[in-house]
């Protein structure tokens, strides 16, 4: 159905290799505890955008990234 536009990972860390901006868009466990600090010196960028509410805005932040997720009351951006 995708041919070849799409690419399969083995990691989220392998997925944001050279990213500007992680999206999460799921709630699956193996999303719930990323390393932080790998998931950044993998990225070129720093953003975080959390579809599903599953991270803490203040720990992103304090972790480096800039974080915008959706429907939260907190969601005020930085």
């Amino acid at each position: 159905m995708f041919n070849d536009d799409l690419t399969y990972c083995k990691s989220p860390y392998e997925t944001c290799e050279k990213a500007d901006l992680c999206i999460l868009v799921t709630e699956w466990n193996q999303y719930r505890m990323l390393d932080f600090a790998w998931l950044k010196e993998t990225m070129v960028g720093n953003a975080f955008l959390d579809c599903r509410n599953v991270y803490d805005r203040e720990h992103l932040e304090k972790s480096g990234f800039k974080y915008d997720c959706f429907g939260r009351a907190d969601q005020t951006t930085t």
